[in-house]
């Protein structure tokens, strides 16, 4: 029992952190970018390309945020009732 609520835990913080950073990349990429790489340079923006792969990302991570809280719940209910 206490490993399942840990489980549920530690993989509740994972997608949380997962989707927000991906709809972060999809909403703003230009302050996603600024959080990740743009603080190690000085007076440098991102490239229009740079920003569309970071939106393209961010759609991505949410997709497999959703696919497999999908997954976990569907499990949580096979495997969990019995």
């Amino acid at each position: 029992m206490g490993v399942d609520i840990f489980f549920l835990i530690i993989f509740s913080i994972l997608f949380l952190m997962m989707g927000t950073s991906g709809l972060l990349a999809i909403l703003n990429p230009y302050l996603y970018w600024k959080l990740t790489e743009g603080w190690k340079y000085k007076n440098l923006e991102p490239s229009d390309a740079n920003l569309s792969m970071i939106r393209l990302d961010g759609i991505l991570m949410l997709l497999f945020t959703v696919f497999w809280l999908g997954v976990l719940i569907y499990m949580k209910n096979s495997f969990g009732s019995g």
